[in-house]
């Protein structure tokens, strides 16, 4: 259901980002989801949606959501911290809210539970949510690798300005990156890095058009 988590206030006190199983705003789901109060408008929203309304507008039961916590016992200290503050999940301005979950609140995310040992295992996905909009952040291919007990991505946190959300993931979501160890990144706002480029599975050794089909 996403990492137990407290609240993430901006510097100025006027946007609370927090956690709750509280029927608010349009949670019907009965699980853990993410909230923004805005001080100054007196309104509360429920960020953890389905952008648009997507997969029952993320009421979606077993499935909750989560926020990054850097005083906690993970995020104490290490390289994780990098480039972060005090309120990991909300820019110093408020138009950036950051959280993950194992729900699929955008198309292309993938939901995945397993089973190990009794209890339920989950994968997570990062979302950024903009202007009433979510969006997927990392690459939601929930299922692709397991690395350093992370499977999917975790969520580190937004910088202040909300231009960079950093997360980790085993997979290689750059070309640079050629293994399937846990690795840091940055998703940047206008920057980013190209897609990985397709691989011929038999270069130099595939036989031509009139020989044989290549081994899978």
């Amino acid at each position: 259901e996403g990492r137990e988590s407290r609240a993430s206030l901006t510097p100025d006190g006027t946007h609370i980002v927090f956690a709750s199983f509280a029927e608010l705003a349009g949670n019907t789901s009965g699980i853990r989801q993410i909230f923004t109060y805005d001080a100054e408008t007196e309104r509360l929203t429920r960020v953890s949606i389905g952008n648009e309304g997507f997969n029952h507008d993320g009421n979606v039961p077993k499935h909750g959501a989560g926020i990054p916590n850097h005083r906690d016992g993970n995020y104490r200290e290490g390289p994780e911290s990098i480039g972060l503050d005090d309120h990991p999940a909300i820019s110093s301005d408020g138009a950036v809210v950051v959280f993950d979950s194992p729900a699929a609140l955008t198309p292309g995310a993938v939901e995945h539970t397993e089973v190990r040992e009794e209890e339920e295992f989950k994968a997570q996905n990062v979302y950024e949510y903009r202007e009433g909009h979510v969006y997927l952040i990392s690459d939601g291919q929930a299922v692709r690798t397991e690395a350093n007990g992370v499977k999917g991505s975790r969520l580190i946190g937004v910088s202040s300005s909300g231009n960079d959300i950093f997360f980790l993931s085993g997979d290689p979501l750059v070309p640079a990156d050629t293994d399937q160890q846990l690795d840091i990144y940055d998703a940047r706002a206008g920057g980013g890095a190209p897609p990985l480029p397709e691989t011929n599975a038999c270069p130099g050794s595939c036989a031509g058009p009139s020989g044989p089909a290549a081994a899978p």
